[in-house]
């Protein structure tokens, strides 16, 4: 009984524990550089906004949960490029120039990238990069939420995001487990 009401809790915060989007507009001027590769990222990752308000409206707490699992996946597990260094350039950049960081700092601690201090001669370390992302399909997201709980089959995109986690799965990965 505990675990059912612990599980439905859960899927009812998971939402707002993923949905994070670092957007151009949230980014300093000073943080442009520094922060293109991760808003791009973000942006890739994003599932369609369109699609996200039509499931909102359908109310299904575990598609929003899978899907916005599936987005967060998607940046934590790029290796197009050192995502883990640049996001951590980025939000110490935005920290020091009073940026929105709410949604940076969100994805720096479900990713559990570890910060760093940010200096202006750093943005060399993003010249040349190619963000390369292939953005979750609300179907996949919606295989996931149907999965038995704690299945782990399912598909890679190329960006490297599982899909097939359950509600416990979910869980799991919420609470660093």
């Amino acid at each position: 009984m505990r675990s059912a009401i612990f599980f439905s809790a859960l899927v009812a915060v998971l939402p707002v524990a993923f949905a994070e989007e670092v957007e151009a507009e949230d980014v300093p001027a000073a943080c442009t550089a520094i922060c293109a590769p991760v808003v791009t990222l973000s942006n890739t990752c994003d599932l369609d906004r369109n699609t996200r308000k039509k499931l909102r409206r359908d109310n299904d707490d575990a598609q929003d949960a899978a899907e916005e699992a599936a987005e967060i996946n998607c940046i934590c597990t790029n290796r197009s490029f050192d995502v883990a260094n640049v996001m951590a350039l980025c939000a110490s950049c935005m920290n020091q120039n009073r940026g929105d960081v709410q949604d940076v700092n969100r994805i720096m601690a479900q990713c559990s990238f570890a910060s760093t201090s940010y200096a202006p001669t750093a943005t060399g370390v993003v010249q040349g990069i190619n963000v390369d992302a292939t953005r979750p399909t609300a179907s996949a997201a919606a295989a996931a939420s149907n999965a038995p709980a704690g299945g782990s089959s399912g598909t890679r995109n190329n960006a490297g995001s599982i899909f097939g986690l359950g509600v416990a799965g979910l869980g799991a990965m919420a609470l660093g487990l």
